[in-house]
């Protein structure tokens, strides 16, 4: 029989851990780099040496890790798998409910700013919510269940085209220079998932091993991923708030199992299969500097109801920026309760 227990959940790092990181940090062997090549080949030693000190000398996980604890958060196995996750009420006894999606390298420390298995915790109706990953996630859960999920809203969302030239033929100015920046990605900056996609197991070892390699596998994410008007990642995200998301990974050793998720759906020809389109009612959320989701693509493939675009702000738009994507989700629910 399946355990279907709720249990509570509090973050405790231990002290030994903390004192290995400083010590694994200060012990870096770093590597030489070319001159002048700025990011072109990955992060910079100079800029990465700097952020490596910073979190190992004047970084404070305990009052990080105390904010995380004033979130209540619990843990539960589903097909298996130990699943953390936070659960926060709200105030208003009439709320829709509203289910997070995050992805990679991202965690629970991207919705700190936005305060939320659905059926094991009481709810009947509810909403989703899910950028990168966790785009694909949404509309699939709302796939599943037609029936409980009010809606789906979505940021960073990926369009494929069918590959039928119709498809493309009457693109605005815009859509063309999303499908170029879809391009570059696939050319330029895909080299994270395919070896996620391909040897995840072979990664961790130098990603379990050392934080160095840890921070600066995530941290050019930060960099490549959010808005390009921010010179360093910290120019778009709290440094500290990045280096919490970093140290989650790094504390919990889940670099292995968190790239491995790229391997199983690169295996999996399901994943890849195509789909009904979505019933459910859907929102998305567009980044004007990053994103490559094509509006016709996208109501080919959902039942598209909601669309907004925000011109600050990158990939991580719930770490760059919360108030706009708190309002229009807010917006987007709120005017499903007035359809």
């Amino acid at each position: 029989m399946a355990d279907t227990t709720i249990r509570p959940f509090r973050v405790d790092v231990p002290q030994a851990d903390l004192d290995d990181l400083r010590d694994r940090l200060a012990r870096t062997r770093w590597p030489d780099e070319l001159g002048g090549v700025g990011w072109s080949r990955g992060v910079p030693v100079g800029y990465l040496r700097e952020l490596a000190e910073y979190w190992r000398t004047s970084y404070d996980w305990r009052k990080h890790e105390a904010r995380l604890n004033q979130l209540p958060q619990f843990t539960t196995t589903i097909d298996g798998a130990n699943l953390h996750f936070l659960h926060v009420r709200s105030p208003e006894p009439a709320a829709t409910p509203l289910l997070l999606l995050h992805g990679w390298p991202g965690s629970v420390v991207e919705f700190l700013e936005l305060v939320e298995l659905m059926a094991r915790l009481g709810y009947d109706r509810y909403g989703v919510q899910g950028g990168d990953v966790g785009a694909f996630v949404a509309p699939e859960v709302g796939r599943q269940a037609p029936g409980q999920v009010v809606g789906v809203h979505v940021n960073a969302l990926v369009t494929f085209p069918s590959g039928d030239p119709a498809e493309l033929a009457d693109l605005t100015g815009a859509e063309q220079q999303r499908m170029a920046r879809m391009q570059h990605f696939q050319e330029e900056m895909m080299g994270y998932s395919h070896i996620q996609g391909t040897r995840p197991q072979t990664l961790a070892y130098g990603l379990t091993d050392s934080p160095a390699g840890q921070l600066a596998w995530i941290v050019e994410k930060f960099k490549e991923w959010t808005d390009p008007a921010a010179d360093l990642p910290e120019d778009a995200v709290d440094r500290d708030h990045l280096l919490t998301n970093v140290s989650v990974y790094w504390f919990t050793a889940t670099a292995g199992s968190s790239a491995g998720h790229y391997y199983d759906t690169a295996h999996d020809p399901s994943a890849w299969a195509p789909r009904e389109r979505g019933t459910v009612p859907t929102g998305v959320a567009v980044s004007l500097t990053q994103d490559v989701a094509i509006r016709k693509l996208a109501e080919r493939d959902h039942n598209v109801v909601h669309w907004s675009e925000f011109e600050r702000g990158g990939h991580f738009a719930a770490m760059e920026n919360p108030e706009f994507l708190a309002g229009d989700v807010r917006a987007f629910f709120g005017g499903l309760r007035t359809r």
